[in-house]
Parts: structure tokens; sequence; C-alpha cells
């Protein structure tokens, strides 16, 4: 083998490795919890240290807070968490019950007391979680609804219509190539095109007949 066939055959072995890898990452449903910390006059407490820990599998992510008193833990499961700060010259503070679901930002803020770190002040998180961090919307459709709730078709793209401003296209039929399944969506105004359908993280959009709709097998 040649000297250049050598290294396009490496170079081609390697973007098939790094691909690889990097769908293997896109396939994981994740969140993220992030927050500020302050102390009782509202100054901002760096180097506090923040603990995340899963609920159920007691699972543990470690960070620190950052000048400005923030910090943010990326990359994390979907699951129920509790988030403990700690801080020397400040009692423990610790919010447990936190859902996270997929896509989904949930934002954890403290504001710590003065006193030992040994003293711990336990906060159960609301049942339902307020994103104030990004402007983004998510709704997750749960068993019970998947199972009760009928369908046209039983076609499981009409769940999005469960989303508050999204509303069905019937002018944009998918037609013979689907076998007729699927539809255009519009959300909160937008057209159809500008729709993305993803499937475990990685794009899932057929777009061959101009309206995005679901690839169904």
């Amino acid at each position: 083998m040649s000297k250049i066939r050598q290294t396009a055959f490496l170079s081609a072995v390697l973007v098939l490795i790094f691909g690889v890898a990097g769908a293997l990452r896109a396939q994981t449903g994740t969140g993220l919890i992030t927050g500020a910390i302050t102390d009782p006059s509202g100054a901002v407490v760096p180097q506090v240290k923040v603990t995340i820990k899963n609920q159920a599998t007691g699972m543990t992510w470690n960070t620190t807070t950052s000048s400005a008193g923030k910090y943010t833990v990326t990359a994390l499961p979907v699951g129920v968490y509790t988030v403990t700060a700690k801080r020397q010259g400040f009692r423990s503070a610790q919010q447990s019950d936190i859902n996270l679901s997929v896509g989904e930002t949930a934002s954890v803020d403290f504001k710590l007391a003065v006193g030992s770190v040994t003293q711990t002040v336990n906060v159960r998180a609301n049942s339902v979680t307020i994103n104030t961090v990004t402007a983004s919307q998510t709704q997750l459709v749960g068993e019970r609804q998947i199972s009760n709730l009928p369908l046209n078709g039983r076609n499981f793209t009409e769940f999005l219509t469960l989303n508050a401003g999204t509303v069905s296209s019937p002018g944009a039929e998918a037609g013979s190539m689907r076998e007729g399944k699927g539809t255009g969506y519009n959300v909160n105004g937008n057209r159809t095109s500008s729709v993305n359908f993803t499937l475990d993280g990685l794009v899932n959009t057929d777009v061959t007949l101009g309206d995005p709709a679901v690839i169904l097998s």
C-alpha cells in the first residue's frame, strides 16, 4: 500500500472513530442544573462547593461557584436530584427532589446564612420547576398520556399538539413516501419548515417533500 493510500486510509479510520464517538454522546438524553449563591445581604459568594447527587443512583457531580457566585453542571441524566452548597463560615444549604427531564434546565439558587458549616438548611424543591435561565419551552409526555390518550391513526407525532402554541398544519401532509403518516406542525407561529425532529439526540427530520416530518420506519 502506497504512503498516500496509507495516509488516506488512516484519515478515514480516524473520521469514523470520532464520528461514532460523537454520535454516542449525542444519543444521551440529559438536562442541566444551574444557579447562583448569595449571602444574606445579597452579595455573591464565590468558591462555594456545590454537590449534585442523583437520588436514585447515588452518583454525584462536584463543582464550585465562579467569582460571580454562579455554577452550572451539564449533561446530567434524567432523574431526581439533591443539590448541596457548602462554604466555610456559612451554614450548608440543601435542596432535594429536583426533577430533571430531557433537555430541561433547572435553576437552583441558594442564599447562605452565616453560621457553622456543620449546620444545614434543608429545602424541598417545588413540584413545578420554573426555568429562569433560558427562553426555551420543554414538555415531557408521560407514559400514562401515551397509553390513555386517543390518537388519529396512532401517530405519535400528534402528541406535539399537547404543547402550548403547537398546532397541526393539514396542508403539509406527508404523502405517499411515508404512507400518509405524519403532518406538518406550526410552533408558536413559526413555519412548518422551522420544525426539527431528533431521535436520541440525532437529527430525524425527513425533508424530502419540503415540509419537515419525523422519519417513520
